[in-house]
């Protein structure tokens, strides 16, 4: 059993250092790029039913203050429940992953915790890993093999695992001021009619910006690319492919053609008449690699609020419906 969860652990890592390379793949590059003719930047006169008077620097340092105000709120909790759902794909090559996290926190006492974790290859059609945290009881699957483990909360070895399976949790990355900045810096290369801000209600706003070329930075994310996922690639790529059956080295050789953002959307909460604390984060990478032919695309949907949750359970992957 303990050679059963080691590898299990072991998988987790794979997944997410990858996951984690990926994210990181930003720039402080920020070289401001003019509005074309016609656009609205908040100086001029516009059709304020149609379009609607948009500041984008003032947009993009509300995100950032939102993404920081949400990770010192997240960091000042120490007691009470936290509800994370989260999804990120990523398709590049013979790669088609997609990994959801869902969890139910009880801050003061992780090993009361409710924890979901489902990576699906969908190339192969399959779930590569499953695992169920609740009740102190791990659930997990990989392959065909059904695991369940009771009591596993109350075990020295509970520590580890949710150590290694919280990494699934990126609210850390997305909500640190590094991460901020970077996309802070997106406003020199969006366009201000490709912004919107919805007032959902007097405590909520939904700002969704469209269509960001970021082709000026695509040599430093190729750079980034190059230099540290072929790198990581060759310490893990027999444990990427004896489970996910493709190297992670293989991803080194990604060469972005075209850079775009085809959408970045962000819920804030209202603290304040002037503060906000994000919600929800949700940013999509889509575009052809250098051969302009392949393609690539990477999401991530992140969103964290206090209180509990559904996780919802394919029925079909549920390994408490069917252990060995």
């Amino acid at each position: 059993m303990r050679n059963k969860l080691i590898k299990l652990l072991m998988l987790m890592l794979v997944v997410a250092l990858m996951l984690t390379a990926a994210v990181a793949c930003n720039s402080d590059e920020n070289t401001e790029t003019p509005d074309p003719p016609g656009t609205n930047d908040g100086q001029g006169d516009g059709n304020e039913i149609e379009t609607p008077t948009i500041n984008k620097s003032v947009i993009f340092a509300d995100i950032k203050n939102g993404l920081v105000n949400a990770g010192e709120r997240v960091a000042q909790t120490t007691a009470g429940t936290r509800y994370v759902t989260s999804e990120y794909t990523l398709i590049v090559d013979n790669v088609n992953v997609n990994v959801n996290y869902d969890a139910n926190y009880d801050i003061s006492r992780p090993e009361d915790s409710e924890i979901m974790l489902c990576v699906y290859d969908h190339l192969n059609e399959k779930n590569t890993v499953f695992v169920y945290y609740k009740d102190k009881t791990l659930y997990y699957a990989v392959g065909d093999k059904r695991v369940e483990m009771p009591g596993f909360g109350s075990t020295a070895s509970f520590e580890m695992f949710y150590e290694i399976v919280t990494w699934f949790d990126m609210g850390e990355t997305l909500y640190s001021e590094d991460f901020a900045n970077n996309i802070e810096s997106l406003s020199s290369f969006a366009v201000s009619d490709n912004i919107t801000r919805l007032n959902i209600d007097e405590n909520t706003d939904t700002i969704t910006v469209r269509d960001i070329n970021l082709d000026r930075l695509k040599g430093t994310v190729n750079d980034y690319i190059t230099n540290n996922i072929t790198s990581l690639g060759t310490k893990l790529d027999a444990l990427s492919n004896y489970f996910l059956g493709f190297n992670v080295s293989d991803l080194g050789k990604t060469e972005i053609g075209l850079f775009n953002a085809t959408r970045l959307m962000v819920v804030l909460d209202k603290l304040d008449a002037e503060t906000y604390a994000a919600r929800s984060f949700d940013v999509v990478f889509d575009g052809t690699q250098s051969n302009n032919v392949s393609r690539y695309y990477l999401s991530v949907a992140y969103s964290s609020v206090a209180g509990t949750g559904k996780v919802d359970i394919p029925r079909e992957v549920d390994p408490s419906l069917n252990t060995d």
